[in-house]
């Protein structure tokens, strides 16, 4: 097997109550209300909510610290930390990974922009409301109009941070920024937390508990039903321009596909990243994968099709056995949806995995090729 490089990637998975993460110390004294989420610290302090937020870029020394205070609630903050008036009213958001769960909450009202608009699939309700003017764009994610967002009046952005990421030219404005750190997480659950923060900033924690606690239940009984059956190989993706990329064995999906009781050739791979190889080191471990998921914008036609793009598939057992299946990006939602319903294509991964088990049931995102 040559390995051609290895590339960083973010993503993985416990359980809903994992341990809690080391930057916790740095929390205030107060409830603790995450449980599974390694980035995002929620502690009550009895009327406020205090949210720690750490980043690589920050380090657990360094966490970002803001107080979600109720409109009218006077409370003394320390000098690190930032308070932010919620319900939020006005916010502009960066990201469709973040407003598919603020409609979910019911607090869609509250988003004033967004950031990328031409990336919202037309059947979604953000395209929608950009096309009726209800809703402004406020230009590409990497180089947003501040000028724009401060003639929205926001009142918040909620933008997902890169170490070149610029907070204060919103500070400098008055306008919060609130890093939406989800996708560092390694845990699915622990990402699918953060929707707790959502629901403290627009006013709905209740209905964000419920959500996570669905999320929560659902998740983990399908893990319990499924780990204990037959372990069927597990092959995912294929060649790119020649480069084959693959979870490491740390990474979520590889820790996801443990969870549906699937055997990963490279669960021994100690990297949280993507492993890219060529076709050859695939074929090193997965001549004998005996399901084969393939994530692709766009349709594959056929099998012929792929095995044009993909020589290396006619040695593959599932390709032989018509055992691959596709999830077309294009029309599937899988991206926004693995973030706070990681539940969700967790179903899709058993049903396919152990029919014996799911007679009559139809995945949501893979298709049979």
């Amino acid at each position: 097997m040559r390995f051609l490089f290895l590339a960083s990637a973010i993503l993985a998975l416990t359980g809903c109550t994992s341990g809690h993460a080391d930057h916790r110390a740095a929390a205030s004294e107060g409830d603790t209300i995450t449980t599974s989420s390694k980035h995002l610290t929620l502690i009550d302090h009895d009327g406020y909510v205090e949210a720690v937020i750490t980043t690589p870029w920050t380090g657990a020394d360094k966490p970002s610290r803001y107080y979600l205070v109720p409109k009218g609630l006077d409370i003394e903050v320390p000098d690190d930390a930032t308070t932010m008036r919620v319900p939020l009213e006005r916010s502009v958001v960066f990201s469709s990974v973040h407003t598919s769960p603020i409609f979910e909450l019911g607090a869609g009202e509250a988003i004033a922009g967004v950031a990328d608009g031409h990336y919202f699939a037309p059947s979604d309700t953000v395209a929608k409301l950009l096309s009726a003017g209800m809703i402004a764009d406020v230009g590409a994610s990497t180089s947003p109009s501040p000028e724009h967002i401060l003639a929205l009046e926001a009142d918040a952005v909620l933008m997902s941070p890169m170490p070149e990421s610029d907070f204060g030219v919103y500070s400098r404005n008055g306008i919060n920024a609130v890093p939406m750190a989800d996708y560092l997480e390694l845990d699915p659950l622990g990402r699918a937390e953060w929707i707790k923060l959502l629901g403290y900033l627009y006013g709905k924690p209740e209905k964000a508990d419920s959500i996570y606690n669905n999320v929560c239940d659902s998740y983990l009984k399908l893990k319990k039903e499924n780990r204990s059956h037959s372990n069927p190989k597990v092959l995912t993706e294929t060649l790119t321009s020649g480069v084959w990329y693959l979870p490491a064995g740390d990474s979520y999906m590889a820790r996801m596909l443990a969870d549906a009781g699937g055997m990963y050739p490279w669960a021994d791979v100690k990297s949280e990243g993507s492993i890219a190889l060529d076709a050859e080191g695939v074929l090193d471990r997965a001549t004998d994968a005996d399901v084969w998921f393939i994530r692709s914008f766009g349709p594959v036609s056929s099998p012929e099709s792929l095995a044009e793009t993909n020589p290396a598939a006619e040695h593959i057992k599932a390709f032989r056995e018509g055992n691959v299946y596709v999830c077309d990006t294009s029309r599937k939602n899988i991206f926004n949806d693995i973030a706070f319903h990681p539940e969700r294509v967790l179903r899709d991964f058993v049903i396919i995995m152990h029919p014996e088990n799911h007679a009559g049931e139809t995945p949501s995102y893979y298709e049979k090729l």
